[in-house]
Formats: C-alpha cells, structure tokens, sequence
C-alpha cells in the first residue's frame, strides 16, 4: 500500500556502516541500500525510498514522524461498553467530545447506566442478557457509521485531544489499529491493591512506543482504549464474543497473522479506573489464566511457557554435573551461545564490539526471561521436575527469582516495601496459575505448560525469531 506523501521517518534501528541497520523486535539485522537508509534517516520523505521505508516499517526498524491525517474527529464513532458502572460512565463520556457520535452498549445492566448514557447524548444499544464485553464492542462496531471507531472502557478517563493525538497512525494504510497508554488514575496512596496495580497492570504496555504482535516486546494492546478501522476490523471478524476475556489478544494476534501492522503510542496517556478488593483483584487474574489457556490453544505461537534455548542446558548441567564442574559448565554453554552469536554478526558485517555488545545483552535478557518464566505458573511443572532432585538447581531458580523481583521492586518502585510487593505478585501468580489449570482440565490439553525446546542457529529462541534472523540475513 502507498505511503502518505508527507511522511518521513524516525529511524530507530541502530545504523552500521555498509547499509546495515540492526534493532526491532525481535532483533533482526537488516542489509540495505545505504544511500537509501541514510537519506531516510536524514530527514527525507519516504516516497523517495518507499520499498525500503515500507521494509524498515514493518522490521520495527523506524517509525512514522507525525503527518497530517487523513481524518478528524467528525470521521470517528465512539463504542462505549457498559454493565453496572453508571457511577464511572460519565467521566468516560467526557473524553470523547467532539467525535461523530457515541454509542453505549448496556451489556445487560442493572442499575442506571443506560439513562446514564442517554443524558449525555449518546446513542443507546441494550443487551437485555449479559453477553459480554467482546459482544458489547461489536454490536457497536456494527452500528457505527464512520470509517474510524475508538473502543473505550466505561472505567476510563483521559483529557481531550488524545483521540487526535492517535489520528496520525492511521495516516500509513497498513496500519489497522492504534492504542494510547493505559495507567492507573494520577493520585498517591489507597488500598494496597490500587498501589500494586500502579506498576504492575495487566493493561499498561510500557513507557516505550512500538509495534504490537506476537514475538515482539507487546504481544498486544488492550482493547480499553483503541482506536480502529471500522470496515477493516469488521473484515477481520471483530472480536471474538466467545472470549469473556483476553478478546483483544485474540484479536491483535489474527490481525497480526493478516498482516496488518498494529502501533502503541505511549505518549498518549488514558487512565484506568483499577479494581481495588482483594477478591476483585485475585478473580480477574482467574480470569485471565483462564482466557491464556483458550488463546496458547488458538495462537501457539502467541508466548510459550518457557522458551529455553541454552539456559535450559545450562541449568541440567548444573542440576547434574559434579560440583567442580556444574558452574564452569554453565557458563561455558552460556558464553559459547554469545560467542556463536557474536560471530554470525560479525560474519554480516557488525562492527566487532557492536557484535559483541548485542551478543552478550540478548544473552542476559534471554536469562532473565527464562528465569521469569522458569518461575512462574505455566512453566513450575518443568523447573520443578528438573529440580526436584537438585538442591544446586533449585538453589538457583530461588535465587534468580527473588534477584529479579527485587529488581523489578527498584525499577516500579511501588508506594509499598519489597516484601508486600513479592507478595502480591505471588498471589497474582496463583490466581493466573489456577485459572490456567482448571482451563487446560476443562479443554484436557496442557500445551500451554509444554516448554518449547528448539535448538536453532545463531541466537534464536524459537521459530518466529528464527524465520526473522534468516529473512534479514537473505534479505
């Protein structure tokens, strides 16, 4: 599809000599024109170069500077899902002046949120059974009117103008949805659960803009803020009204496998409403293990439970080699898995300590996610078959686990101590855990505790990075 005329890039990929641009998520290395990239980086506009700018689009490797739109806010129908909330729907309403219209879909409610919505003018669909929030969407996907819907949360508030400040997404025709960054509301103190859910909501994508799909840094955006095609997402199918949760997973992953281009802008600021009860928190984290289930299930490639590669080997080696040799043995593997990486890189032309650079921080930051996942519900039946044996291998895992909590405690620092922060984490992860169980019992498959073992060239983690390395080598 053509690019915007005006548009220009912002290449974010790091620039080697020789045309070659290294970045993305994941990584991959990419050979191109070098007069090409560096005029793109300079400033140039992208139809001078739109083979390339399209390829370091769709690599991660740069992203659009900020065009006019094609649209305004008279081309944009807000759907609203509501169920019980009237107390909350108005701050939601107030976000959204100026746009075409709002429709509120009043998903089976019991109080006043209707007559809610109708005070405020917007227009009023009512499910007189709850059918869910994916249903909900729907119903007012297929209402609107606009080539552009936004879907916001009735438990959602933010200031004017940040549906203007996601136009400019849409401006770039592969580009089928954009979402802003969802927070927790701007205030210090409350219930200890308010305080964790700060730092640690399901719903908060990061402080960095990106692109969103299965294999990069966010698998998805959460559908409590996202502003759409209309026609193009209604091709898609919509949301999936069988999923009571984890539907706009579901739909970023098909969206990604039709090859649309998804965008995070976290510059753009929503702010979220959080459940603040013990009981409230823990039974959505049910929830959503349970949804995890159903999406691994549809979407295998969406995230493994554990994804290995050597850390996998090196723990084995510490698990079950003589004491002399366990540390020496991992380390080995671990540094032999850098230097093989460093050496495919250097083959493609990286300068030696841009090579080794990257070498060694893939390496660190593949230890970390294997201890993370190593530690957490879906992947505890692996580790703790590896380890139930091995004081050494269990030693580690314990010892990884709370480096990396405390680590996590200093860069969110949370308004609590360390210790009612790995608390909370802890419940969350029981809650996620069974959820996840009673789902695969129910569905009697368990791949989503099945660790994927692959032993791939070069650095990869699994097939996706795989395929990635390989078409930036041959590109």
């Amino acid at each position: 599809m053509p690019l915007p005329a005006d548009l220009t890039l912002n290449v974010t990929g790091r620039l080697l000599p020789g045309g070659r641009v290294l970045g993305g998520s994941p990584r991959v290395l990419l050979r191109v024109d070098a007069r090409g990239l560096g005029e793109l980086a300079g400033g140039a506009p992208a139809r001078n170069h739109p083979a390339l700018a399209r390829r370091l689009l769709r690599a991660g490797l740069a992203s659009p500077r900020p065009v006019v739109p094609p649209w305004g806010l008279a081309d944009v129908t807000a759907v609203v899902p509501v169920k019980d909330d009237q107390a909350r729907l108005p701050q939601a309403l107030a976000s959204l002046v100026g746009v075409a219209e709002v429709i509120v879909v009043d998903d089976g409610s019991s109080d006043a949120s209707g007559e809610v919505a109708r005070g405020a003018g917007a227009t009023v669909l009512r499910h007189e059974q709850s059918q869910g929030p994916a249903a909900a969407r729907n119903a007012g996907l297929a209402a609107a009117s606009t080539p552009l819907v936004v879907m916001v949360d009735a438990d959602t508030t933010a200031d004017p103008g940040w549906i203007d400040a996601l136009l400019p997404a849409l401006a770039d025709p592969e580009v089928l949805l954009v979402a802003p960054r969802v927070l927790g509301l701007d205030r210090r103190g409350g219930p200890l659960v308010e305080r964790y859910e700060r730092v640690q909501s399901a719903l908060d994508q990061g402080p960095q803009s990106g692109l969103v799909g299965p294999g990069r840094d966010r698998g998805f955006v959460p559908a409590a803020a996202m502003l759409a095609r209309r026609e193009e997402l209604l091709a898609l199918g919509g949301f999936d009204s069988a999923l009571r949760t984890g539907e706009d997973v579901d739909l970023c992953a098909r969206a990604h496998d039709a090859g649309w281009l998804l965008r995070y802008d976290a510059s753009v600021v929503l702010r979220h409403d959080h459940r603040t009860g013990w009981q409230s928190f823990v039974k959505r984290r049910f929830e959503y293990g349970g949804s995890g289930a159903q999406l691994w299930l549809r979407h295998p490639d969406l995230t493994p439970a554990t994804s290995p590669g050597g850390w996998l080997a090196a723990l084995l080696v510490v698990a079950a080699a003589p004491r002399r040799w366990a540390v020496l043995g991992a380390a080995g593997i671990a540094g032999a898995a850098a230097a093989r990486a460093t050496v495919v890189l250097l083959a493609e032309g990286v300068p030696a300590r841009v090579a080794a650079e990257t070498a060694v921080r893939s390496e660190l930051e593949s230890a970390r996610r294997f201890v993370g996942a190593a530690t957490r519900y879906t992947g505890l039946p692996v580790t703790a078959a590896l380890s139930v044996r091995s004081r050494r291998a269990r030693m580690l895992l314990a010892v990884g686990s709370v480096a990396m909590h405390v680590r996590d405690h200093r860069a969110l620092r949370p308004e609590m101590g360390p210790l009612p922060f790995v608390g909370l984490r802890l419940v969350e992860e029981a809650s996620l855990g069974l959820g996840l169980w009673r789902a695969c019992l129910r569905a009697r498959s368990f791949q989503p505790f099945a660790p994927r073992l692959a032993v791939l060239p070069r650095r990869g983690r699994d097939q996706q990075e795989r395929l990635t390395w390989q078409a930036a080598r041959h590109g």
